[in-house]
């Protein structure tokens, strides 16, 4: 899984640009490989938050990304991305990689990354496109939904984003890596 998320992440660091000294939000970081990247990018005056539901890969991103951790550039926490524990305007910067499927109410979780982005802020949901996933195991289970890119744009134009964007990367016998990004 790890390797298979790899080139999406690239692709949201791509497309969101961390600048130097900023805040990012990584919602649902898993084992932290987004993070890892986007603290170089970042520099030592940047700063990220991530929350995810699953103590394991609270540990396991700590562990992974544990100088940062150490030298406050990073607080991870066990948590929901409908409730995030920022307050308003906290980031630069906001992301969530495969991890859509998973939320019981996606305008929520969209609208809790609104509402802790600063004016102008971006983000980007990635995801591997339904019709690409449907044969995946996981995507048979009654707690992923699976989507369209179109559809996670409209999602994030309702819950108040402006110009949501595609941004899609083929991958040869492969879902492709695709990313919306939005601005707050």
């Amino acid at each position: 899984m790890m390797e298979w998320n790899r080139t999406l992440c690239e692709l949201v660091r791509e497309r969101l640009a961390p600048p130097p000294g900023g805040r990012f939000l990584d919602a649902g970081f898993g084992p932290g490989n987004l993070i890892a990247l986007v603290l170089r990018d970042l520099g030592p005056d940047g700063f990220v938050g991530g929350v995810d539901l699953s103590a394991d890969m609270v540990r396991m991103a700590g562990r992974l990304n544990a100088a940062a951790v150490r030298e406050g550039r990073l607080d991870l926490r066990r948590g929901d991305v409908a409730r995030l524990p920022w307050p308003d305007g906290s980031f630069d910067r906001a992301s969530a990689v495969n991890t859509i499927y998973f939320w019981p109410d996606p305008l929520a979780g969209l609208g809790e990354l609104r509402r802790v982005l600063k004016p102008g802020g971006l983000a980007g949901i990635a995801l591997r496109p339904r019709h690409q996933m449907k044969d995946f195991p996981p995507a048979r289970t009654e707690v992923f939904t699976l989507y369209e890119p179109e559809e996670v744009a409209g999602l994030l134009a309702r819950a108040g984003f402006a110009a949501p964007a595609i941004h899609a990367r083929p991958r040869s016998g492969e879902s492709d890596d695709v990313v919306v990004v939005a601005r707050r």
